[in-house]
């Protein structure tokens, strides 16, 4: 393989996989350009190193990969480890997930330096454009023709004992919410209960509701997530 061909290979990885990044860049997620042009770029020398090898070693029997030199093996392990980066950018919290586009944008960001590695540049340019026209186009279009579903967990604290978690599964219904799980903490010396309320909205949650809550007798305090 060539000096100029080497260049051009890493380059290009560092490119496609930079534009991803910008993308993710702009809406303020953790792995951003950098994170994504050096998963690229890296995926890309590990290809390219392991092809040279296959090269280098082609004068042993590897028919049957009697020798283990076998580009495919490091190109799966690559897709694997990129796993381990991809879950760091991935934060649960209430029930909630965030970070699950972007840690496939890492995967695909890996692939795609894989195939510039190997020099399969076509598939790669047009899988970017898809990536990309996925991230900034589509997702206006399907949040107005598509009607989803909406999920919000709640933890209310009021008073015990004054029947209220009745009057706040009144208030969700009103407010067209469903209710699908309540857990619940008593605090006895304070007289006080904490209710963790897990409900679905057919539209997005309107903030009177916060309001709603907040006036139901007894309640202390209301907070969403």
């Amino acid at each position: 393989m060539s000096t100029l061909t080497m260049l051009i290979r890493l380059v290009m990885a560092s490119v496609l996989g930079g534009l991803i990044g910008l993308e993710r860049e702009h809406h303020g997620r953790p792995a951003g350009f950098r994170t994504h042009l050096l998963v690229s770029i890296g995926s890309a020398l590990t290809m390219m190193v392991s092809v040279y090898l296959y090269d280098l070693f082609k004068i042993y029997n590897t028919s049957n990969y009697s020798s283990g030199v076998d580009p495919g093996r490091v190109a799966a392990m690559v897709m694997t480890g990129i796993g381990f980066i991809g879950a760091g950018t991935i934060i649960q919290s209430r029930g909630s997930i965030w970070g699950l586009t972007t840690a496939a944008c890492l995967w695909v960001s890996a692939a795609l330096g894989l195939a510039v590695g190997c020099g399969y540049y076509m598939p790669a340019i047009l899988v970017t454009i898809i990536c990309l026209a996925s991230l900034l186009l589509f997702k206006q279009p399907v949040d107005r023709f598509l009607k989803k579903d909406w999920y919000h967990h709640f933890d209310i604290l009021m008073e015990d004992g004054l029947g209220g978690l009745e009057d706040i599964k009144r208030v969700f219904k009103e407010f067209g919410a469903n209710v699908l799980k309540v857990d619940f903490d008593k605090y006895i010396p304070k007289n006080e209960i904490s209710y963790y309320i897990s409900v679905r909205f057919r539209n997005s949650m309107e903030h009177d509701l916060i309001d709603a809550l907040a006036g139901v007798a007894g309640v202390k305090r209301v907070a969403t997530s």
